[in-house]
């Protein structure tokens, strides 16, 4: 192949997001544009192994395999000049994918390079020199060689497949082959068809879209109808993510082993989106490989004669999905069977039970044609959807029930917010808090789905837990009274996610798990069980809040509910008076909450005081005593001057307990919020081992943090939908000029973690940053759920930050086990070498101060760097 030299040199893998459509389109687009493509393709075991070496072991291992494959590109073709690592955050409308694809480059950089290295070579020279004279200068120099043996990355971020959309990402992409001006990137979008302008370029790519559009997007698959089109063939359907069906070296062969023996095996690959639509617009999910395969298996599941579901160990949505799958196949009568893939190449230790499987399915090809009228009328109704899609029936549960509310423990700040947001809307008769987690816990929520996060079976574990005592106690009392079992209406609070993290799978799997487990026990006494979040598409919020307010004690939420019926209806009203409602009503929203988010800031300020005073106190336990006894004088009170006066009294008599005067380290607490918050889940890491080590600890992670960046998310999507500026943000994204799911939660997390990965992932960057050029601290303690992909990609730019900033970290990661004296001597080993800094410090709060200076002076060069190199 003859190399025009005039234009950059493009690796890319078709691995993992390469197959996805619309990475599919770019890929065509620059081959039709004659750019020089170099494509890694086929998975080889020596890519696994490199990827095993290099590549994060939190990571899943399609991600892993992912930098396996750019490894081999880059050293197989030094030649590139720019990698090309297409972020894919959906094709499909109301659809997410999962973190492991929101911020490939940083992570392609972080395991074959550094961030600041590869910034720095794209930046000012003055700017390594600046560093040199604030860090060792040895690591600066070998940060600096990492990035300058590392190709350009471009890295767009693609949203759907609309043709608008994907114009103006190959745009961007060919803009910044180029390294164009934002000026003529904007040139080029401001006008939709140049195919009859004067600028050739400009034709060029409007050209060569076009077409690319037509070959990729329009001609999507239909060959599902060929595979079917043979009756007396046996029909496979295979269910999971593409980039695990569609690479054998993933996927155990399971696709080549079918199609050999003869087997008609169908993919969602061979469908085009249109004949899934239907079905998918029906799914009650937001993972894209949920609803689409959910929508595959519904069109699919009365023409094949059995489905494999795959994933991959260690993927918290595979664990979710296909067990989910699985049992939705099953209550239909079908046959399934699941897989899941790890490290290990090739298929051979799997074709025993693929034949199994491929004489099963033989038997239930017989028994299909055996039913068919005919092979004529089974052909002509190959095109028609297996079955009617009808809408998710909702359930009018009785309201004549007293509802009787719960939710699922999560540290004590969560439930002090949330009885006094009830206390306020005079609902406090009708909460049932839960207990703290326990041992049992983690039993009672590891029955389903026991390959997901440790969040998911202690939240479930405690929802448990608060129904069996919920049964109990109703019982009891009936039988003090001498009566019969009050039917109640119990409502489980949950809050949902929409990814990328899988806390949106909990309600999802949990609810049909709990509802069948607890249907005996419920029908005995006449009670109903449900689950209310956030964004529930099943149940009016309105409706619901109108049912409860009958039951206040004072009318202020039935003020509530007749502010909220005028706001869902100032249509009807003119602009003043619509005006006039959205203040009242968010005059009477915050009446309502504000005692309750004071009640949790001043906990947290107790909290994080109780941490510092732990680690001094003279006699143990006697900061815990305290604490407690105010946390519950707080939960007493619901006024914001009671509030204040609570939180000023508890300080004070935490500031008079007897301590030590030695000067010891500190460290900030960040990471994954359920681990971090809830002390049963991390094993008392924060509240009692980093103390009775004489560590001061700083929470990084809070509930107010979280509830923070929830609602600037809100307050983006609020702002974006108002009459007058709803059009014109319509147009700015048009034109490419305006993103509306580019705002980031924490911009202090760029550019050690640049994407919105989903979870708790940018705020732990953030936060630790904040605590490291703010306060000082010592070290990062980091705290997550095993193999959180979210906290994975979190854990290696922490790495790098401590790196640059001269700290200590430890990463400690959960799951579902007890037993913690390996946890206990990690954490001593981490707590002597902070101690013996400290004491090789001299005077250590004058070493402070400077040092704070140091490493903010760090941060405001690498910011520097960082707007350069964009």
């Amino acid at each position: 192949m003859v190399v025009d030299k005039s234009k950059p040199i493009v690796g890319i893998s078709t691995a993992f997001t390469g197959k996805y459509v619309a990475v599919k389109l770019v890929i065509r687009f620059l081959e039709l544009m004659s750019i020089p493509l170099i494509k890694s393709t086929v998975t080889k075991p020596n890519m696994i192994e490199a990827a095993s070496a290099i590549a994060s072991a939190d990571y899943c291992l399609p991600l892993r395999v992912y930098i396996g494959h750019i490894y081999q590109l880059i050293h197989e073709h030094p030649e590139i000049d720019v990698l090309l690592t297409p972020i894919i955050k959906g094709e499909h409308d109301d659809s997410s994918t999962c973190a492991k694809y929101r911020d490939l480059d940083g992570v392609v950089i972080r395991s074959l390079s550094s961030i600041t290295g590869y910034r720095l070579k794209q930046s000012n020279y003055r700017h390594q020199e600046h560093l040199n004279l604030l860090m060792n200068e040895e690591i600066v120099e070998r940060l600096a060689e990492k990035g300058d043996h590392f190709p350009r990355v471009i890295a767009p971020e693609i949203d759907s497949l609309d043709g608008n959309h994907l114009r103006q990402v190959c745009a961007h992409v060919y803009g910044d082959l180029f390294q164009w001006k934002k000026a003529k990137k904007l040139a080029f979008l401001m006008k939709r068809d140049w195919s009859d302008a004067r600028n050739d370029e400009f034709k060029e790519i409007d050209q060569a879209f076009k077409k690319a559009y037509q070959d990729v997007i329009e001609k999507q698959s239909d060959r599902y109808l060929k595979l079917l089109k043979d009756p007396t063939k046996v029909r496979l359907a295979l269910v999971g993510r593409n980039y695990l069906v569609e690479d054998s070296a993933l996927s155990a062969d399971v696709k080549i082993y079918f199609t050999k023996k003869g087997v008609s095996v169908i993919t969602m690959q061979d469908l085009p989106f249109w004949e899934l639509q239907p079905y998918y617009q029906n799914v009650n999910g937001f993972y894209d490989t949920h609803r689409l395969g959910q929508a595959f298996i519904d069109k699919m599941i009365d023409h094949v004669d059995g489905f494999i579901l795959v994933g991959s160990f260690g993927c918290h949505p595979d664990a979710f999905q296909v067990e989910y799958f699985a049992k939705y196949i099953s209550d239909q009568g079908k046959a399934c069977w699941t897989f899941k893939f790890d490290e290990q190449t090739g298929g051979v230790g799997f074709h025993t039970r693929y034949e199994t499987i491929l004489g099963f399915l033989q038997q239930k090809r017989d028994e299909r044609i055996q039913k068919l009228e005919g092979i004529q009328d089974m052909i002509s109704h190959i095109s028609v959807a297996s079955k009617p899609v009808t809408l998710k029936n909702e359930e009018h549960l009785p309201k004549e029930k007293k509802p009787l509310f719960i939710w699922p423990y999560m540290g004590d700040g969560i439930g002090l917010i949330l009885k006094d947001i009830w206390h306020q809307l005079g609902l406090s008769d009708f909460l049932y808090p839960p207990k703290p987690v326990n041992e049992e816990t983690i039993i009672k929520g590891n029955v389903h789905y026991t390959e997901t996060c440790s969040p998911f079976a202690l939240s479930m574990g405690s929802i448990r837990q608060t129904l069996d005592r919920v049964v109990n106690d109703l019982e009891e009392q009936a039988n003090i009274k001498g009566g019969q079992v009050e039917p109640r209406r119990i409502i489980i609070l949950m809050a949902r996610g929409k990814g990328p993290c899988t806390f949106g799978w909990y309600a999802i799997a949990g609810e049909p798990a709990l509802l069948k487990e607890y249907q005996p026990i419920l029908q005995k006494y006449g009670h109903t069980l449900e689950m209310f979040t956030l964004d529930n598409e099943g149940r009016n919020l309105l409706a619901f809040l109108q049912q409860v307010s009958t039951l206040a004690t004072h009318d202020r939420l039935a003020h509530l509910v007749k502010s909220l019926e005028q706001f869902l209806h100032k249509q009807e009203l003119n602009v003043i008076q619509a005006m006039k409602v959205q203040t009242q009503l968010l005059k009477m929203l915050k009446n309502l909450v504000w005692p309750g988010w004071e009640k949790l800031l001043a906990y947290e300020d107790l909290q994080n005081k109780a941490l510092i005073v732990r680690a001094h106190e003279t006699k143990r336990g006697t900061t815990t005593q305290i604490l407690r006894k105010w946390i519950r004088r707080l939960d007493e009170v619901h006024t914001i001057p009671e509030i204040l006066q609570v939180k000023e009294k508890a300080l004070k008599e935490l500031e008079q307990i007897e301590q030590d005067q030695e000067i010891k380290p500190k460290v900030v607490v960040v990471g994954e919020i359920y681990v971090s918050l809830t002390s049963f889940a991390n094993r008392g890491t924060v509240d009692n081992l980093l103390g009775m080590l004489g560590i001061e600890a700083v929470e990084g992670m809070r509930l107010s943090h979280f509830i923070r960046g929830a609602f600037k998310g809100l307050k983006a999507h609020y702002i974006q939908q108002q009459p007058l500026l709803k059009p014109i943000l319509q147009g700015l994204t048009e034109k490419g000029l305006y993103s509306p799911n580019r705002w980031v939660r924490e911009p202090m997390a760029k550019p050690f973690l640049e994407h919105e990965v989903g979870g708790d992932g940018q705020p732990t960057v953030a936060h630790a940053r904040h605590h490291i050029e703010h306060d000082g601290v010592d070290g990062i303690v980091h705290l997550y759920p095993f193999k959180c992909m979210p906290e994975g990609m979190a854990k290696d730019a922490l790495a790098e930050m401590c790196q640059i900033y001269g700290i200590k970290s430890i990463h400690l990661s959960f799951d579902k086990e007890i037993e913690i004296e390996r946890l206990k001597t990690e954490i001593n080993t981490f707590a002597s070498l902070l101690h013996q800094e400290i004491a090789m410090r001299g005077d250590i709060r004058s070493y402070r101060e400077e040092e704070i200076q140091r490493r903010q002076q760090i941060g405001h060069t690498i910011e520097k760097v960082y707007q350069y190199s964009k």
